[in-house]
């Protein structure tokens, strides 16, 4: 009979491993190897898909009734981690330029 782990997040390594092997490709110990372009497209390809998944809001990638603090310029700066603000005013249809709104 067969252990089964339990399921676990993968690290990026085992994720760009997975994409290199259903391409017929070596696996690779490191994410900063060079010369071997398909790693890069593979990360690429990873960092995009990972984007498009937070980006539906799904309740578990949310933050509501986050307050973003004014800085000294009189800006509001998003951190980094951000992909999208929603104002709590509805009439209000707020952008993301650079780093702040």
């Amino acid at each position: 009979m067969a252990i089964r782990k339990p399921l676990t997040a993968s690290t990026e390594l085992e994720a760009v491993n997975f994409l290199l092997l259903s391409i017929g490709e070596q696996p690779i110990n490191d994410l900063y190897v060079t010369g071997v372009s398909e790693v890069s497209i593979a990360r690429s390809l990873i960092h995009q898909v990972s984007r498009q998944v937070q980006a539906n809001g799904m309740s578990f990638n949310q933050e509501a009734s986050y307050r973003l603090p004014l800085s000294t310029e009189n800006e509001i700066i998003v951190p980094s981690n951000t992909l999208k603000v929603d104002a709590s005013d509805t009439s209000r249809d707020i952008v993301i330029r650079g780093e702040a709104l």
